[in-house]
């Protein structure tokens, strides 16, 4: 039968969609399906694959045919994306923009998230070091100064965390914010399809890099 997906309703307020079963019955071949009826309509579509099921050579030659996915490596090309960007709300006719607690705050959580082992004391110390380093370089903080400035500490709870965020560092996943970069996705002319493939990536550098990205992607909408 027939199944329509009114996204383009004003009505509805939630367009959230969950595809859900076991491995090998058809989540990503639906997902696919779904993701081309989008494009015939005009729609760009984000993909944030850390499964590795939207490699090339996973994709229906139909649905390649018709989307003309566009793959973005992250491991060979970094995203143009800076995690200690202060982002922004619009709270009616207000904008309110992220001081540097709250973007230590987010950013700690994400850490917390995917190492879970982290203790109160490792949290806090790690919170007040991407404040400091927000406060003193703002936009130009990075991963890189972070290590730098974790192994400064001189503690046991500096070395632990430094240690743990020591593969995010020389991951290189992140080159800084590259003006209109989510514009340039969802206004591609020549493909419907973007995908931000982590392939290759351990799996919680995948997590981790796959929450920033939404992060970011949230802060654009």
């Amino acid at each position: 039968r027939e199944v329509y997906w009114e996204f383009g309703n004003d009505q509805l307020e939630n367009r959230h969609l969950l595809i859900f079963g076991k491995s090998g019955v058809g989540k990503t071949y639906a997902i696919q399906t779904i993701i081309m009826e989008l494009a015939k309509q005009g729609q760009h579509t984000a993909i944030v694959d850390y499964t590795s099921g939207f490699l090339a050579n996973h994709l229906e030659e139909d649905f390649k045919k018709v989307v003309q996915p566009k793959g973005h490596i992250v491991k060979k090309t970094p995203l143009p994306i800076n995690p200690f960007r202060r982002q922004q709300t619009v709270i009616e006719d207000f904008i309110d923009t992220e001081d540097a607690y709250s973007v230590a705050g987010r950013i700690t959580s994400v850490f917390t998230s995917v190492y879970s082992s982290f203790g109160e004391q490792q949290k806090a110390l790690l919170h007040k070091v991407i404040e400091q380093g927000i406060e003193t370089y703002s936009d130009g903080y990075d991963f890189g100064k972070l290590l730098e400035d974790l192994e400064s500490e001189d503690n046991t709870n500096a070395t632990t965390v430094a240690n743990k965020l020591t593969p995010l560092g020389r991951a290189n996943l992140f080159q800084g914010q590259s003006e209109n970069s989510w514009q340039k996705i969802y206004s591609d002319p020549v493909s419907n399809v973007n995908i931000l493939q982590l392939a290759g990536l351990p799996r919680d550098l995948a997590k981790m890099a796959t929450e920033f990205i939404l992060w970011d992607l949230y802060d654009f909408a």
